[in-house]
């Protein structure tokens, strides 16, 4: 296992995660079906919008799982948040240097495949992710990848607006 990096702007980016102030808020159904969504696409029993701060990972909505948050330290999230560009997709976790003898791969949770996709702040921040895991190694096809950003891409939205309404 490969503990994520901590990037030297990460103080920076929380501080922008709590312009938000979206942690630890009650559930709300547009992120909830976000989630649902993901997960019927890519045909996965487990995927989650989280947000991430400097020592958790917060689960604003979930499939799943009963859990609703992680530390940051054992978040597979973790190393999603460190590459605002990309979609980290693992088709099989077992396999890749970073998630290999992780607790949450070997563990109970028993995590075989993860694609995630960061939620990026207007200011260039990760703040959290959209993703999805199986029990089982799979492959996502190219139109699943591309839901995966679209919903994403809808989760900004819905922040933009919570932000929004918080400033006036």
């Amino acid at each position: 296992m490969i503990s994520p990096l901590i990037q030297q702007d990460d103080d920076d980016r929380v501080e922008n995660l709590k312009l938000y102030q979206i942690h630890g808020t009650a559930a709300e159904k547009d992120y909830d079906h976000v989630a649902g969504l993901a997960s019927s696409i890519c045909e996965c029993p487990v995927s989650l919008v989280s947000f991430i701060d400097a020592k958790r990972q917060w689960f604003k909505a979930s499939v799943g799982t009963e859990l609703k948050e992680n530390t940051r330290e054992l978040a597979l999230c973790s190393h999603t948040i460190n590459d605002v560009r990309n979609t980290t997709y693992i088709p099989d976790t077992t396999k890749d240097i970073r998630f290999k003898h992780h607790p949450i791969v070997d563990g109970p949770a028993n995590v075989k495949f993860y694609a995630g996709v960061p939620i990026v702040s207007p200011e260039g921040y990760a703040l959290g992710t959209v993703c999805v895991m199986d029990h089982k190694s799979k492959r996502l096809n190219r139109q699943q990848l591309k839901a995966l950003v679209h919903l994403r891409d809808f989760v900004q939205e819905l922040l933009a607006i919570r932000r929004a309404k918080l400033e006036k």
